[in-house]
């Protein structure tokens, strides 16, 4: 997960910038902060609780979310891609209890992650990088470095750089394939730094028959950075039946909802965000398969209720 982003956006607002001369960062050593109801080991570099703390809106819509889409599948099974440390899991498990399957490839935060989740029940963790295919590419995991906060960098290199190892990726399809987890995965949420697109594609035949709600990050900066392209992602989405998104900014309040078949909203969206020179710097997006419109509709409506009880 990159905060480094979220700060610059929320600087901007009061017309600051972030220098670009080396930070001095907290001294990376384990410590314990609350994470909704719950105790959880992060690294010391991290400023996710600052931004829990001080950010009231930021990743509140996924408990919501979770509770909406429980309510028409009280089977389902919560897949979180890129897990980081598990704060996802403490933030939903602290309002709704649902099984979780956690996938996080760095070997720092998998550590931290499978130790977070022994306090829960009904949690599987894997180590594994999902990507478009089954294939091997150079990465750099910039997560052990000073000025990065987990992210994955210069994939698909052509020849071996200081610090980049070899990253052993399969797709989606493979791995629910694998744990045999197609039929209760009603809920996927995916924070990869740019991979998000990538690693939907190559769950095709999963997207395809299970059909689940999706929640991802939509940085086209990111996404181009990989190789991708963003709006032809939203595409490959709704040609597999998705078609209501709803539109969060990065502090995670609701800016709007639409079709994401609506080519003309999505590029206006899309350009809006180019080389984050706006308020804010990336999307975090709510998809809904056009199966169930009812739940989109539904939650639409308690998300318009929510924001506008809480915007005094």
């Amino acid at each position: 997960m990159s905060y480094t982003k979220i700060i610059n956006s929320l600087l901007k607002l009061v017309g600051l910038n972030l220098s670009r001369t080396r930070p001095t960062y907290i001294k990376d050593k384990i410590r314990t902060v609350k994470i909704g109801k719950y105790d959880m080991l992060i690294n010391g570099k991290s400023l996710l609780p600052i931004f829990l703390e001080g950010t009231p809106y930021y990743e509140s819509m996924v408990p919501r979310l979770t509770k909406t889409v429980v309510g028409k599948y009280p089977d389902l099974t919560f897949l979180d891609i890129g897990s980081y440390i598990g704060d996802t899991a403490a933030l939903i498990l602290s309002e709704v209890t649902v099984p979780f399957v956690c996938i996080e490839g760095d070997d720092l935060f998998y550590d931290l992650l499978q130790k977070n989740m022994k306090q829960f029940d009904k949690i599987s963790t894997h180590k594994v990088f999902l990507g478009e295919e089954k294939t091997s590419v150079l990465g750099n995991m910039q997560s052990k470095q000073t000025t990065n906060f987990g992210s994955i960098r210069k994939l698909d290199s052509k020849i071996k750089g200081e610090g980049d190892q070899v990253l052993n990726m399969i797709p989606l399809d493979l791995f629910v394939e694998k744990n045999e987890l197609a039929v209760t995965l009603k809920l996927v949420k995916i924070d990869t730094d740019g991979y998000d697109l990538k690693i939907l594609r190559g769950g095709a035949k999963f997207l395809e028959e299970t059909k689940p709600v999706l929640f991802i990050e939509y940085d086209r900066v990111l996404i181009e950075e990989v190789g991708d392209n963003a709006l032809s992602g939203l595409a490959f989405l709704a040609g597999l039946g998705y078609s209501t998104a709803i539109f969060y900014d990065n502090s995670g309040r609701m800016l709007l909802s639409g079709d994401i078949e609506d080519r003309r909203l999505m590029q206006q969206l899309d350009s809006y965000i180019k080389n984050r020179n706006a308020a804010f710097s990336y999307f975090d997006i709510a998809l809904f398969h056009k199966d169930d419109e009812d739940i989109a509709q539904r939650f639409i409506t308690s998300e318009m209720k929510f924001y506008n009880y809480n915007n005094h």
